[in-house]
């Protein structure tokens, strides 16, 4: 049951009516939260069906001093981080007794890997105000206000093995590297820091991804405007560092298994026997490759190891390759209007 402190009256038999919400993953009725190992949670489906009582319905609204046509229902999906996936109004379906019966699925689908949105994600319904009220004391007024939630949320047993840290250089941080003789600055995107030996550590432990001013500028923009014009020019971007991320990460690879021994990078299948036991570490590495038609079929840990092998054998092919499986290109059109 959700439940929080606000200004308004009435609204507890909403929240009853929602709390008989049935929720299933994988096929099997589920409560509130749900744990899974991380490959369980990126390939789980999860469904929601919620039939209200249409009298009790009115009822439960009167109470709170509204009509049915002063509010939606809606069901979302939301990422790991937060970020709403998918968003759906709910029609009133015909019948005396079913206001509607729905279902939202989160299908699998694998959602941005620098916000870690594969080790989670929450599914729910939630009745929201339609529209602009008449300011009333103890009732909700504006448009968007949420008045009752169902929700389910599937977590991962290790989040470590979501995406590595992310955040923004500051002016010190920019300075040292500036002396180190490391080009950063304005037209940089990324810089990517490893504190520990990535063979050997969880890969959010081990690896910080530095962005610009500009792009952290962006990813606050976003948080407060949701625009869609912002979303793309967001995700372009993001997908840059990404990549980026992704051949710094595999070069530091192919440099520490260089270092026991160099005749491991000569062959595919003994690069994924060195790094099949980093889990975190072989899940951001094939994550795109398993996107395109090379890497489509190959389980992760031989993806991450041709990853792996690519960066060692042919270093100024990877950037383009990683390009080309994610389609970075087709989003241009999409981001040439604006800056960020």
């Amino acid at each position: 049951m959700a439940t929080t402190i606000r200004p308004f009256r009435g609204l507890d038999a909403l929240q009853a009516l929602l709390d008989r919400a049935e929720f299933s993953v994988n096929g099997k009725p589920s409560l509130g939260r749900v744990t899974m190992t991380p490959d369980e949670v990126r390939d789980a489906s999860a469904d929601l069906r919620l039939a209200l009582d249409r009298a009790a319905y009115r009822s439960a609204l009167a109470v709170a001093g509204l009509s049915p046509d002063d509010v939606d229902v809606i069901a979302f999906r939301l990422g790991g981080s937060g970020r709403l996936l998918e968003l759906n109004r709910v029609e009133s379906g015909s019948g005396d007794r079913s206001v509607f019966v729905s279902a939202a699925r989160n299908g699998g689908q694998v959602g941005d890997l620098l916000h870690g949105e594969e080790s989670s994600f929450s599914l729910g319904a939630s009745i929201v105000l339609a529209k602009d009220l008449e300011r009333k004391r103890f009732r909700p007024f504006l448009k968007g206000t949420w008045l009752a939630e169902a929700r389910l949320d599937v977590r991962a047993h290790d989040e470590a093995v979501a995406g590595p840290q992310l955040r923004q250089l500051n002016d010190e941080e920019v300075a040292a590297l500036r002396a180190k003789g490391i080009r950063v600055g304005s037209a940089t995107l990324t810089y990517v820091d490893f504190t520990q030996r990535l063979l050997a550590a969880p890969l959010v432990s081990a690896v910080t991804i530095y962005v610009n001013e500009g792009l952290g500028l962006a990813l606050k923009r976003h948080e407060e405007t949701k625009s869609d014009e912002d979303e793309r020019r967001l995700r372009f971007h993001m997908s840059r560092v990404a990549v980026d991320a992704t051949v710094a990460i595999a070069t530091k690879v192919a440099e520490e298994i260089a270092e026991i021994d160099p005749e491991d990078l000569d062959d595919v299948a003994r690069i994924r026997t060195v790094i099949q036991g980093s889990e975190g570490l072989v899940r951001f590495l094939s994550h795109y490759f398993m996107k395109s038609e090379w890497g489509r079929g190959l389980e992760r840990e031989s993806a991450a190891a041709e990853v792996v092998h690519l960066a060692h054998r042919a270093p100024a092919d990877l950037r383009p390759m990683l390009e080309q499986c994610i389609g970075l290109g087709e989003h241009l059109p999409d981001v040439l209007g604006g800056k960020l």
